[in-house]
């Protein structure tokens, strides 16, 4: 039983090489891969890290402004809610580089030798079975020719040898399905728990969210508008807490008085006066609108 005339053998040797020439190769590249990545992340990493010192500077001189102290506490917690989001995300990377870089770098160098070895001692045990039986076959053929007495003998020894061989395989061919479904076993796993690290970190609660309380406190500054949508006190109305005006526009209740001043284009309202917002979102700061009732 020649073994290129085995399916099963050719099969079996099919995955080791497999292994071999496409999974080993394909980890070593995500390895080459992945240190980039680390590479990239750090020099991103300090990027924001000079990014975010920088605001937090102009933060700080804004803290020496009677008129913009808040708007520097603002960009200092900025600055300090990114150093603390990029210092968990450092964690992050190098639970990357700790329990997927370094593992799969080391389970190839260690897989190469292995594989090739498990390789090896099947072709030589295969072909050493395949000619012990052919052996014993050739030997019954002349034994039967012969007539000789211990033909029924040699005869049930060749069917236990086959049987053995036919064992062989199958259980040689099972075992390498299970060391080719091992690595794409570590390797899906090991990637899911980075997945789902990523998702648990980036599913936090957004930094903009942490600064809701002193985006509420900029109009009572001097320099801003009391048409930010935090400044005035919404009628209840619907689940919303909003009421859409004649044009559905947002409706809210001025909390306190503004005069223009100086500057003619300010909106100019009493506490308790009703304004119509007439954009969704704030533009270099200011809200756009018109007294309720009002053509201008």
């Amino acid at each position: 039983m020649a073994p290129e005339m085995d399916p099963l053998y050719r099969s079996t040797i099919a995955i080791y090489q497999s292994i071999m020439e496409q999974f080993n190769p394909a980890l070593e590249n995500l390895v080459y891969l992945g240190n980039n990545y680390l590479r990239a992340f750090h020099a991103l990493s300090e990027a924001a890290e000079v990014y975010f010192n920088a605001i937090q500077k102009i933060g700080e001189q804004a803290l020496q402004s009677t008129t913009s102290q808040i708007l520097g506490e603002v960009l200092v917690q900025m600055s300090d809610i990114q150093r603390h989001l990029n210092s968990d995300l450092e964690v992050v990377v190098q639970t990357f580089h700790g329990d997927l870089l370094q593992h799969m770098e080391k389970n190839t160098k260690l897989d190469m030798q292995f594989i090739n070895d498990s390789r090896q001692h099947y072709e030589v045990e295969y072909r050493r079975r395949a000619a012990n039986l052919e052996k014993c076959m050739s030997d019954l053929w002349r034994m039967e020719r012969k007539r000789d007495k211990n033909a029924r003998e040699m005869k049930e020894s060749v069917n236990r040898l086959h049987a053995q061989m036919q064992a062989f395989v199958s259980e040689s061919q099972r075992a390498a399905e299970l060391e080719e479904k091992r690595r794409y076993r570590f390797l899906a796993e090991k990637h899911l728990l980075l997945s789902n690290t990523f998702l648990q970190f980036f599913g936090r609660p957004r930094a903009t969210s942490q600064l809701e309380p002193d985006r509420r406190s900029l109009p009572r500054t001097p320099s801003a508008s009391s048409l930010y949508t935090s400044s005035a006190q919404r009628p209840r109305s619907n689940s919303s807490g909003e009421r859409p005006g004649a044009g559905g526009h947002r409706r809210v209740r001025a909390l306190v008085s503004h005069a223009e001043g100086a500057n003619h284009t300010l909106l100019r309202f009493s506490a308790g006066d009703v304004v119509e917002v007439l954009v969704p979102e704030a533009q270099n700061g200011w809200l756009y609108g018109k007294l309720e009732g009002s053509s201008v």
